[in-house]
Parts: C-alpha cells; sequence; structure tokens
C-alpha cells in the first residue's frame, strides 16, 4: 500500500520528488488569459 500525502501546490513551479519511482521532477505552472483578464486590461486603459 503506498500512502500519498496531499501536497498543496501555489501558482509557481516546485521541486519534488515523483511518489511512485522517486525521480526528481518539477510541475509546471500554465497559465491562460480570459475574458475578465481582457475587461481587466480594458478598464486600466480607459482610467489611464
Amino acid at each position: 500500500v503506498v500512502m500519498v500525502q496531499h501536497i498543496a501546490l501555489g501558482p509557481e513551479s516546485q521541486r519534488m520528488s515523483c511518489p511512485h519511482c522517486h525521480a526528481d521532477i518539477s510541475t509546471r505552472v500554465e497559465s491562460e488569459s480570459n475574458t475578465k483578464t481582457h475587461l481587466f486590461a480594458l478598464l486600466l486603459c480607459l482610467i489611464g
């Protein structure tokens, strides 16, 4: 039985060890802009 502890990850890449093969790995964080992002940018442009 393998018990994997849940790790809270933040918005940045993290180094960790794979619980199955014990390899050293890094997480990858990807983000995409959406409608809310564009509306906020438009608001900032209008405000100056």
